[in-house]
């Protein structure tokens, strides 16, 4: 449909899935909120679901550090995806890279798989595939 029509278009850009904007904010602010304060536990909270999801997160995160940990690294892999999307963007001779960098930063993976979507659709010609170097310094960075 509508995406053959922008074969050659470089003001390529799609906006994550509503259902994804709304999961991974909701859990990325929880996730900050019960690292970073005592929002949620018996004293402080008189919502029943914020101490049930607490209690949750604690169950399989043990501490508040652990969950300040997974915080920062979640942080971590959505810039290091948006590097790579904007990469992808730059490489496909997109325009609309510093959204894409914004909005791979927000929401993470759902964001990169639809620049890899575009690309592998061809919706930008000319596409310049990256070294197999730079794919392996992504990798190298996700892991760590």
């Amino acid at each position: 449909g509508w995406i053959s029509g922008l074969a050659s278009n470089t003001n390529y850009f799609r906006v994550v899935h509503p259902a994804w904007l709304l999961s991974i904010t909701i859990g990325m602010g929880l996730l900050g909120l019960y690292a970073f304060t005592d929002v949620g536990s018996k004293q402080h909270c008189s919502m029943d679901i914020l101490y049930f999801v607490r209690q949750f997160a604690f169950a399989i995160f043990q501490t508040q550090l652990m969950l300040k940990y997974v915080w920062y690294s979640a942080w971590a892999a959505h810039v290091v995806e948006a590097c790579y999307a904007a990469h992808l963007c730059i490489n496909m001779g997109c325009n609309m890279f510093p959204l894409w960098f914004l909005q791979t930063c927000c929401f993470g993976g759902p964001s990169l798989n639809l620049v890899r979507q575009g690309m592998r659709r061809k919706v930008i010609k000319h596409v310049i595939p990256c070294s197999g170097r730079e794919l392996l310094l992504v990798h190298i960075a996700i892991i760590f």
